[in-house]
């Protein structure tokens, strides 16, 4: 049995259905073995994805669903919440040179590889690969649960076999609109349950997935000894020195920490880009939250703050901030 935490322990009694909390364990013990620690990664120096980013995303969503003044979620709902957060990112660690069938059905699905992503050059993916399959990962996931449902292929292929057939494109939806698609583009029940609110339960991953920003997703020394371009860099730093706390039951605040000198010549940028920003694009989320009764608000008290214990950006980082 997996080693759950208080908080996924927590959501899972809302998981009424044995079947359903059976397949969960498998679910997460399928994407910890595609994210183990002794695998390559195929997307390299890059945010935290694995089991340890679902584990904080689990805290988040319970953290949300406080604030819940409407229904419950389902047995159901909850079970798709779940796996959507185990397995959202999936796609980040599929192989396409192994697997290209899976390329070929992201593509189905949406995904837009530029013409210089060749495969069948064997197991090594340069940077501009790695950018290609990041930029489609969302459908790659979702490739891949399509795959590995139908075909019982991959490290995913038993468990996926024993999602339940009417919940299977449903997940594959949450997954798909986790990232950058219109949540609007969701549809708002699941496919064979016109009871089932597979739009919420894309929202609810989609929002707990933008809160998981601060210093446990990034590690600085990655930034540092690596050789990282500057325009990612910058996200890094911000991850690393951002708080993002739940004020109250419905209020999140957002706080990030500068270096004195970094917080008078690159503040307001940094509160434009990076906080603004962050409610600009997830105010369609936040609305189908409101809409079904979890009214989240991100704070006015949100900002940029000086803490002079902190160590000012680099330069390659500032650069980039002085040329938005």
């Amino acid at each position: 049995m997996a080693d759950f935490t208080e908080a996924e322990t927590r959501l899972l009694e809302n998981v009424t259905e044995s079947g359903l909390r059976r397949n969960l364990e498998n679910i997460r013990k399928a994407a910890e073995d595609i994210w183990a620690e002794d695998t390559t990664r195929i997307v390299q120096f890059y945010t935290d994805h694995g089991i340890e980013h679902s584990k904080r995303l689990v805290i988040i969503a319970d953290d949300l669903l406080k604030a819940n003044n409407g229904s419950a979620l389902s047995s159901e709902e909850m079970y798709l919440l779940m796996a959507g957060i185990y397995l959202h990112d999936i796609g980040m660690q599929c192989d396409v040179f192994r697997f290209p069938e899976i390329k070929a059905r992201a593509e189905e699905l949406g995904a837009e590889f530029d013409p210089s992503f060749i495969e069948g050059s064997g197991c090594r993916y340069t940077l501009d690969m790695q950018k290609e399959i990041r930029k489609n990962h969302q459908y790659l996931t979702a490739a891949w649960i399509d795959h590995a449902n139908r075909t019982g292929a991959t490290t995913l292929g038993s468990t996926a076999k024993e999602i339940p057939s009417k919940l299977v494109d449903d997940l594959i939806d949450v997954c798909k609109h986790h990232s950058k698609l219109p949540i609007a583009n969701c549809a708002q029940t699941f496919k064979y349950n016109p009871n089932g609110r597979k739009r919420l339960v894309a929202s609810l991953l989609r929002f707990s997935d933008e809160l998981d920003i601060d210093a446990h997703r990034v590690t600085l020394a990655t930034v540092k000894d690596f050789s990282f371009d500057p325009r990612n860099g910058v996200y890094w730093w911000l991850h690393n020195r951002t708080d993002a706390i739940f004020t109250s039951r419905n209020v999140v605040q957002l706080t990030v920490r500068l270096h004195p000198d970094d917080l008078k010549g690159y503040g307001s940028i940094i509160q434009e880009i990076y906080l603004d920003e962050l409610q600009t694009k997830n105010r369609p989320v936040l609305t189908v939250l409101a809409q079904n009764g979890i009214p989240i608000l991100i704070s006015d008290d949100s900002k940029v703050v000086e803490n002079d214990r902190e160590e000012k950006l680099p330069n390659d980082i500032v650069q980039v901030l002085v040329c938005v």
